[in-house]
């Protein structure tokens, strides 16, 4: 049988449904009202007096129940029975509290009317002035319905507790249809009605309560013989119930669901579920009924009828009554209206029913979330350790009791205080400088501090973790601090509370005792027992109970089972007890106990109690701070351990344990020759006895052999004296440093071959140093260079330097006779890539074309990295190794740092070069050219000068200028020079002046005068031409013809482009002295425009490039620069806005790029926390370099934004449309100089990622690229 037989059909009615299609007793209900509409009023008025319509109340009640049916019907019929109403309601004999009431009932059941509160008020007033209890509540009922439809809660709320009160008066029962006559029809109706309100009132209704009451009310007022009511209380469960007439009384029984298909038709509720239609019948079966398995077993009733109760917009239940007589239509509407109200009813009931009980649930978790913060709260008041939280500035948010109790005031507020306000500013300033600490590693750390407190100096060992939100984000830190000064304390007081016991045992100085051994009376007990115990020595004597019933309940049985067995058996014994003082403290007694024979039997037992309960409270806070230290120990990053005079390990903690791997064996008891190798061990025990035979504390520097290697150690070892002062154990704290030494040994093997290299007079010299020192620093057994033919995409083999061995020098000489194009073997995929290139298997490389040769030679691990400069390869260096080993980025950055040294060392001597062909250039010019500083003196004298004065440089450099005039000008030329020092002129072109030669001889020169500012200092350059010549000859020219006058200006016009040419040089020079990058590039351009025609191609190719190569290093000088700073700076985190920062960069690239038409888009409201400085400084480099990329573009895309990421969370990102790159060279985006774009295709340092990529590990964050050549790239990196 079904369990549920209506659960399935509880489906939600269709809102569309119209009232044709609800079946034919919805059509014959509605023929039977437009049958009476029909009918005259006069008829109707004539048929309320005759005996079948019974009440005309009850008629009232009937009509009124109708217009609920005339909802669909045509607009002109439904006024015709309002009417019909209020006309029967006019002539009803009836209490104004009633006329009022039915009045207000009609206004409220036609249309939402807003004098509907208002007739109901009038019917409240008019029933409480006529004390008719049951009217007032039903208008109170009613306005509250109103109210609530209206939103206003407040009186509505108000209103529903006047209503109970109301109820509370009128019904004291479950069996509310008692209480009407059962003689008057309408006084039933209005009863049935005060049911269904009064449990839709009733806030504290059960769903079963209101069943029985309303199958009590329906059966009494259709006078039906038995009644099913089946409701769907929720989705699991269903209320089923029966009410049967028997002998006059009606019984109702609640059944079970699966009961319920042998209650009624299950046909037929199926049937007025699916439609949600009333079905009745009479004196026959309904359709169907034949089939349906309760006819044939339950006799057909005369009567039957199934009614939905329905919620819209589902049918909640059914109601199923039988009946002796038939069933008349009114009744019908009527339990059709009961139906409909009872479905608001059992809602309230049982939402009433699910508030409550997650009240219930809901006080009760408040409640035992009150519980657990007070319990926490009392574990950390009655923590022996200071317990405390700070937030990120430093002020207490929290403290325990211990912490208050440093303090002379305990209760003074410590919350919202700093450090600096509670302890000394030295102190303060070491617990801030630990906390921020903790804040900025994000790790766990731990420390010895000093307090200075009231009653002297304290020294704790303090715990400190991060405290983070939801988000990860650190918002303080949580100490845990434990004063080790109590602990050492406490020992000493243990030794002499262990003396002091030895003491009151000899001196008996306990409750001494005597009792008989038979009948346990006490004989005597001593009146230490008073003081100890409190109570009077006449208790023990006359009560035989009375030790035994103050001995600790958790005590009692043990400890008098014990004595009296040991009694029993002649035996002297020695036990721990407790016992419950007369103030209530419990004690801890060593009862001592001598038995006393007679005759070979106890007759009597003596003994002494101890008290002894202080040393048993020493001994479990030494066990607490003992176990406290431990996890301090353990907790320990560095490693802690404890040996004995013989070398055995008596405590380690866990860090120690670590080292030989998960489940190692415990070597507590065992020996430095027990757990490591000889050497080691021999080497660890005589530093041991040293210490302790020293006494002193030894720092040294030790070995480890582990699973990864050889570690290093600097370990602090400390003698442990006893209280004699006899050194009998060793304690050794040992801190990791294999890092540190390696690192330091790269850099001193960097800083070596960086002086080396420096020092080669060639690039081969240079390479064979760098292959020298790398392969014998980091294990290589062979290292070759190979260097690129000029003007030829061919590599040939360079220099080499290899272990002794001939297999290697087999694949040597192979290499010799090799050249590599771009892509192929080893050398020839660095170059096509160039970038370094790890291979961890030479023997499974494919494109290893020289795979014989190196198998032989026992290969296994292959490294290449190509040597640049100024994106020219200069020379590529490869490594091998015949043991296995992953790549190991610190060799990978190791060796592209020396190829990047060489790199520059070649780029500077290059620079050197150039600059000296440059002085050599000057130095052979005809013309004089002078460098004076800003006093005049001389600075500089090239050899034209030498000639044209006489003097030597020698004798020239530091002299005053004036050395060169004629005594009679001098002072004019001084007010000369002076004037055009102070005037805003740079330059004074073409100056005749008087010269004086070292013979004292004056002549006749051509000037110009340069000045030149550096840093507020001025200095001077003096191009100068003898014209002595050029005055004796001047007559002849002036004679010369037209063709001669045009050669001299084309001669003053070479001079004026040569006087200019050296002009510029010399402004080049004063900057050389700040720059000698800037002087370079300074002078290879003016050489360039000026004397470009005089050069061979050969020449300007190499003033092209010493030009290229000084801007070159210039740029990547302020990049690294940049890069170090970005380095070395502090961060000063704070809250960024990514989303301005953004759109402020991008604002500066259009104002700087307004050729320029980018679309630039920046997701709203992104924010981080970091270093502003820093960032901005990454978001140059990021939308900078999108702005670059999208240069070719013509319409160019760059956008800001962020997503979420299940492994990374919020990840930020910069996307462009621009030229993008080849995904196999992503791992080269970051790395220093290395770029993915030619300088002709796209200018660049190589610098700009790797500064991003340092700013934002800084932050603790990652960084990586994606893209696709032609297509765009995206940068993605994240903050933490």
């Amino acid at each position: 049988m079904n369990q549920r037989p209506f659960e399935s059909q509880l489906q939600p009615n269709d809102p569309e449904k119209t009232s044709q299609d609800k079946g034919p007793r919805w059509q014959t209900l509605r023929d039977s009202v437009l049958a009476e509409l029909s009918l005259t009023l006069h008829d109707l008025h004539r048929a309320e007096a005759q005996d079948d319509h019974g009440d005309p109340e009850e008629s009232f009640w009937l009509a009124l129940a109708r217009l609920k049916f005339l909802k669909d019907a045509p607009p002109e019929i439904r006024p015709v029975w309002i009417e019909f109403v209020k006309n029967i309601t006019d002539n009803l004999a009836i209490s104004d509290a009633r006329r009022a009431l039915l009045e207000a009932e009609l206004l409220y059941a036609t249309a939402a009317n807003p004098d509907v509160i208002s007739r109901f008020d009038v019917a409240m007033q008019r029933a409480k002035d006529e004390g008719r209890i049951d009217i007032e509540l039903l208008a109170c009922r009613r306005v509250t319905h109103c109210l609530q439809a209206q939103g206003s809660v407040t009186i509505a709320s108000l209103l529903q507790k006047r209503s109970q009160d109301l109820l509370e008066q009128y019904w004291k029962g479950p069996d509310l249809v008692a209480k009407a006559n059962p003689e008057d029809r309408s006084d039933q109706i209005r009863v049935l009605s005060l049911l269904t309100e009064s449990y839709a009132l009733d806030s504290a209704a059960e769903p079963a309560r209101f069943v029985e009451g309303m199958l009590r009310g329906v059966l009494e007022t259709t006078q039906s013989t038995r009644g099913v009511l089946i409701l769907n209380v929720s989705t699991e469960n269903s209320l089923v119930a029966e009410a049967i007439r028997q002998k006059g009384e009606i019984v109702v029984l609640l059944k079970s669901e699966e009961e319920s298909g042998n209650l009624a038709p299950l046909s037929i509720i199926d049937r007025v579920i699916r439609t949600s239609e009333a079905a009745c019948w009479q004196d026959a079966l309904p359709p169907d009924g034949e089939e349906d398995p309760y006819f044939k077993s339950h006799s057909i009733p005369f009567a039957s009828c199934c009614l939905p109760i329905r919620r819209h917009p589902n049918c909640t239940g059914v109601l199923y009554l039988e009946s002796e007589r038939s069933i008349p239509e009114e009744s019908m509407a009527i339990l059709e209206w009961v139906a409909s109200q009872a479905a608001v009813s059992i809602e309230n009931a049982i939402l009433y029913q699910e508030l409550h009980q997650e009240n219930q649930e809901r006080k009760r978790v408040e409640e035992a979330l009150r519980e657990n913060e007070w319990l926490l709260q009392s574990v950390l008041d009655n923590s022996p350790a200071v317990i405390y939280v700070k937030d990120r500035e430093g002020r207490y948010l929290s403290v325990n009791r211990s912490f208050a109790e440093l303090f002379e005031d305990p209760s003074q507020d410590f919350v919202g205080k700093t450090d600096h306000e509670l302890f000394t500013q030295d102190r303060a300033d070491a617990y801030r400088a630990f906390d921020r600490r903790v804040m900025e590693t994000g790790k766990t750390e731990q420390r010895e501090e000093v307090a200075y407190l009231p009653d002297g100096n304290h020294i704790y060992v303090s715990i400190k973790t991060p405290l983070r939100d939801a988000e990860g984000n650190i918002q303080g830190i949580c100490g845990i601090t434990t004063d080790i000064t109590g602990l050492r304390k406490g020992e000493e007081a243990l030794r002499k509370t262990e003396q002091d016991y030895l003491a009151l045992v000899d001196s008996i100085d306990g409750i001494v005792w005597e009792a008989d051994a038979r009948t346990w009376e006490f004989n005597y007990v001593s009146k230490r027992a008073e003081r100890l115990l409190g109570y009077p020595v006449e208790n023990w004597l006359e009560d035989p109970e009375f030790w035994a019933d103050h001995i600790h309940p958790e005590d009692r049985e043990a400890t008098v089972n014990y004595c009296v067995a040991t009694t029993a058996a002649k035996q002297n014994h020695d036990f721990v007890y407790r016992m419950i003082a007369a103030d209530g403290r419990v004690l801890w007694l060593r009862d001592i106990v001598n038995v006393v024979l007679e005759n070979d039997e106890p007759v009597k037992i003596r003994g002494i109690m101890v008290d002894i309960t202080a040393e048993r409270n020493a001994l479990e806070a030494l066990r607490t701070s003992q176990q406290l230290l431990q996890s301090v120990i353990d907790n320990s990053t560095a490693i802690v351990y404890v040996k004995d005079a013989n070398g055995r390990y008596e405590l380690v903690n866990h860090q120690f344990m670590k080292l030989f791997g998960d489940g190692a064996p415990s070597v507590i008891g065992k020996s430095d020759y027990d757990v490591f190798e000889g050497t080691h061990a021999k080497a660890y025990r005589e530093i041991d006895q040293r210490v302790i035979q020293e006494k002193r504390v030894i720092e040294a520097e030790e070995t480890a052999t582990l699973a990864d290697g050889i570690h290093h150690y600097i370990s602090i070892k400390s003698p442990l004296f006893d209280e004699s002062g006899n050194a009998f154990a060793m304690c050794g704290i040992s801190t990791d440093v294999t890092e540190d030494r390696r690192l330091t040994e790269q850099i001193r093997l960097l800083q070596t071959i960086t002086l080396e290299i420096v020092e080669s007079d060639s690039l081969e010299s240079a390479l064979e140093v760098i292959l020298r020192q790398v392969c014998e620093k980091t294990g290589w057994v062979f290292g070759q260079a190979w260097i690129p033919r000029r003007q030829e995409e061919i590599l040939d083999c360079g220099p080499a330097w290899f272990v002794p061995d001939p297999k290697i020098q087999q694949f040597r000489n192979h290499c010799i006779a090799q050249a590599y194009p771009k892509g192929k073997a080893l050398p020839g995929y660095v170059w096509e890539t160039f970038s370094p290139v790890w291979v961890k298997d030479v023997t499974a490389d494919a494109t290893n074309t020289r795979m014989p040769y190196s198998q032989r030679a026992d290969f296994k691990v292959a490294f290449g990295v190509p040597i640049v400069v100024e994106e020219e390869l200069i020379a590529i260096i490869e490594f091998f190794m015949r043991e296995e080993r992953r790549e190991d980025d610190r060799i990978v950055s190791l060796i592209t740092s020396i190829a990047a040294q060489l790199g520059l060392v070649i780029q500077r001597k290059r620079a050197e070069e150039a600059q000296l062909r440059l002085a050599k250039i000057i130095d052979i010019s005809a013309d004089a050219i002078i460098i004076l500083d800003e006093d005049l003196r001389i600075v500089s004298f090239n050899r034209g000068a030498e000639q044209v004065f006489g003097y030597s440089a020698a004798e020239a450099i530091g002299q005053f200028l004036n050395l060169l005039i004629p005594h009679r000008i001098r002072d004019i030329h001084g007010t000369w020079v002076q004037r055009f020092a102070e005037s805003k002129a740079d330059i004074l072109n073409q100056t005749e002046v008087q010269g004086l030669r070292h013979d004292g001889t004056e002549f006749p020169a051509d000037a110009t005068v340069t000045k030149l500012t550096d840093g507020g200092r001025i200095s001077f350059a003096v191009f100068l031409r003898d014209a002595t010549e050029r005055k004796r000859t001047e007559d002849e020219i002036r004679s010369l013809n037209e063709d001669l006058e045009r050669r001299v200006q084309d001669r003053t016009a070479e001079l004026v482009s040569v006087n200019k040419e050296l002009e510029a040089f010399c402004y080049s020079v004063s900057h050389d002295l700040r720059s000698p990058l800037r002087s370079i590039d300074g002078f290879s351009q003016l050489l360039i425009q000026e004397l470009g025609d005089r050069l061979s191609a050969e020449g300007q190719d190499y003033l092209s490039r010493t030009r290229a190569a000084a801007q070159r290093m210039g740029i990547l000088i302020d990049a690294l620069l940049g890069l170090s700073r970005v380095t070395r700076v502090s961060m000063r985190t704070e809250e960024v806005d990514l989303s301005k920062l953004a759109l402020a960069v991008a604002a500066d690239l259009t104002r700087t790029n307004q050729d320029r038409k980018v679309q630039f888009h920046a997701s709203p409201n992104l924010t981080a926390r970091g270093d502003g400085t820093l960032l901005r400084i990454a978001f140059e480099n990021l939308i900078g370099n999108a702005w670059k990329y999208t240069g070719k573009k013509s319409a160019a895309k760059v956008e800001f934004g962020a997503v979420e990421s299940p492994d990374h969370g919020t990840v930020f990102y910069v996307k462009d449309n621009g030229a993008g790159f080849d995904m196999n060279y992503a791992h080269n985006l970051f790395v220093p100089f290395s770029r993915l774009h030619s300088d002709a295709s796209f200018e660049g340092t190589g610098v700009g990622l790797a500064t991003i990529q340092r700013i934002i590990e800084r932050h603790g964050g990652q960084v990586w690229a994606e893209g696709r050549e032609g297509e765009g790239a995206t940068f993605f990196f994240t903050l933490p």
